[in-house]
């Protein structure tokens, strides 16, 4: 509670410091008249529309893409599930985790020629991190089955940073 009370303190010493700075500009401190300041002040025009600000954000691609990756994270999760209680067979679960690993890498090369937002490239360059993990303990479980315990995990971390990495691409 000391806290956020003085958090409140330190912003209302700025808020008081900003309305000192706007009685200045409105007032001629030389002369102490609000006239004469005011009549040198231009015209403000009320703009007819507003232009929406250039987006930097990156394209449709990218973010159809890692949709792509997000669903395929989520495909695995599935088959995984079907593997363990059912004994369904592993190969598909293999072949769509090296096809999620070659979709991000292509998403990653895309983001660096279009000179994506840094957040962009750092959860992207994360997820080809934690894939990389990922495909080496899916094949290492089928020798020692103590590293499922692993594997499974790392499998919802990446479906988390599947899904912020959609919206580093989006909103930055």
């Amino acid at each position: 509670m000391k806290d956020r009370i003085a958090l409140l303190r330190v912003e209302l010493v700025q808020i008081r410091s900003a309305i000192g700075r706007v009685v200045e500009h409105v007032f001629d401190y030389t002369t102490g008249s609000a006239a004469t300041t005011l009549t040198r002040m231009e015209p403000i025009e009320t703009p007819t529309h507003f232009d929406a600000p250039k987006a930097t954000r990156s394209g449709t691609a990218e973010t159809v893409l890692a949709i792509v990756i997000l669903l395929g994270v989520l495909v695995q999760a599935a088959l995984a599930g079907q593997h363990i209680a059912l004994g369904d067979d592993i190969a598909l679960h293999g072949y769509i985790g090296s096809a999620v690993f070659a979709l991000q890498i292509l998403l990653v090369v895309i983001l660096v020629v279009r000179k994506a937002s840094l957040t962009s490239l750092v959860s992207a360059g994360t997820f080809v991190i934690l894939l990389v993990a990922q495909i080496g303990l899916g094949y290492a479980s089928r020798q020692s089955h103590d590293l499922v315990a692993m594997h499974i995990p790392l499998g919802v971390a990446l479906f988390g940073i599947a899904t912020w990495q959609i919206a580093a691409i989006r909103y930055t």
